[in-house]
């Protein structure tokens, strides 16, 4: 019979190897497991994966104790020569599951997404995180390769994409008997809510129609009149629409502020005299309450309106700005030749025509916007000789910039010839009366 020491070796070693697998397996799955989790929070979800392969120490230690085997209640019986005493076997092993690990290689495949830089820094961490040694052998293999896109693939292949395109074509199929019907059934709720509509309308025509009957048809309308259109009114002429509204009514100037665009009806309406202002404004205010004038006597107010605009373009509103464009002297020469010969003509032009010295009676908003047009020489020039408080209004409108400029003409400008400085303010008046034209500017 043999030894009981001896068939407790044998079992021994048939179990060996099942532990040792299965603690292989069970150090890979967790080093997989934790080094996933890791490249989730660095990399993100599924563009990368690790694959963990370990060896392990499957060497068994043993270690076989014998002792006497007591009996229960007894003492151990004396020796006996030639007799041996009863033994039992006990064996303390260490199997492969508890020995430590001898290598470990690590593959590390990372979608080509991924850059280099995360790449690199998640390697470094990973091999820290497995607590890798190289003097014990181990090693941490990189990889790329696609990850997370097998549809991609499926849809390259040809068969699936013609599943695909069956696929789409079936459900097509499927949905026009649905899209039809669909219509069908607007179209069948359309044709009911026309007939009860139509039913109302009978109903309706039925309750209605006696009285209808019985009520005379109305007249036919007479074709609305053509709109009488102004004749062209702009910045250039809108002293002379003054001048010609001086003898005409109020309504007669509501008319024509009415046809303006809001910019021009504004500079007009500055020009016109105290009393036609006033009759123009009661007209504007009462214009709802009261019927238009009559369309005759609006064309007939459009047509000597054009007339006379035609008629001072080329006479006395072409001298006016002609002067108006020269130095004084010159417009002081012209205006005295004309006394004697046209006394009521030269009288009119001496009390309209603009002088430097009238810039006095504007406001500051318009002489800011007078500065804004000339230049520092050009009103040194102008400002010499001339008076106090027109200076004093002119330089109070300039901004600093150009103040400094002037003043320092001003100082500088001794023995200016008359000429230059009656040509400076010729073209000063000239601005002034192209941005009194746009409404820009006025006089107090």
């Amino acid at each position: 019979m043999r030894p009981l020491w001896l068939l407790a070796l044998l079992a021994a070693q048939a179990a060996g190897p099942a532990p040792a697998v299965e603690g292989k397996l069970r150090y890979e799955a967790a080093a997989e497991g934790k080094a996933g989790r890791l490249l989730d929070e660095l990399l993100g979800p599924r563009r990368a994966r690790v694959f963990v392969e370990a060896t392990l120490d499957e060497s068994v230690t043993e270690e076989t104790v014998e002792r006497p085997a007591p009996e229960a209640g007894a003492s151990d019986p004396p020796s006996l020569p030639g007799f041996q005493r009863r033994r039992t076997l006990a064996a303390k092993r260490r199997s492969a599951a508890e020995a430590p690990v001898r290598r470990v290689l690590v593959t590390l495949v990372a979608d080509p997404s991924v850059p280099d830089a995360e790449l690199r820094k998640a390697q470094a961490i990973l091999w820290d995180a497995l607590a890798l040694d190289r003097e014990r052998g181990d090693a941490l293999r990189v990889a790329r390769a696609p990850l997370g896109e097998s549809w991609r693939k499926l849809w390259d292949s040809p068969r699936h994409r013609l599943l695909a395109a069956a696929a789409a074509g079936l459900a097509g199929l499927l949905l026009l008997p649905a899209l039809l019907a669909s219509r069908a059934w607007g179209r069948r709720r359309e044709e009911r809510r026309e007939l009860r509509l139509e039913e109302r309308r009978r109903s309706l025509q039925e309750t209605v129609g006696p009285v209808l009957d019985v009520q005379a048809s109305p007249a036919a309308l007479p074709p609305p009149e053509r709109a009488v259109e102004l004749p062209a009114v702009n910045g250039g002429n809108l002293r002379l629409v003054a001048r010609f509204l001086e003898s005409r009514s109020g309504s007669a100037a509501r008319w024509v502020l009415r046809s303006l665009q809001p910019d021009a009806a504004a500079a007009l309406f500055r020009l016109l005299s105290d009393r036609l202002r006033a009759e123009a404004a009661c007209e504007m205010a009462k214009a709802g309450a009261q019927p238009p004038p009559p369309a005759a006597d609006l064309r007939k107010l459009s047509e000597d309106l054009d007339a006379f605009l035609q008629q001072e373009a080329s006479g006395p509103a072409l001298l006016e700005d002609l002067l108006a464009r020269a130095p004084e002297s010159m417009r002081e020469e012209v205006i005295r030749s004309m006394r004697s010969q046209a006394p009521a003509a030269a009288e009119r032009m001496a009390v309209e025509l603009l002088r430097f010295e009238d810039l006095e009676r504007a406001d500051s908003s318009s002489l800011v916007f007078l500065a804004r047009e000339v230049t520092s020489e050009e009103l040194g020039l102008a400002l010499q000789g001339c008076a106090e408080p027109l200076r004093e209004r002119l330089l109070g409108a300039l901004p600093d910039a150009l103040k400094g400029g002037v003043l320092r003409r001003l100082r500088h400008g001794g023995g200016v010839p008359e000429e230059e400085t009656l040509k400076a303010r010729a073209l000063i008046l000239s601005r002034w009366r192209d941005l009194e034209a746009a409404g820009k500017v006025r006089l107090l």
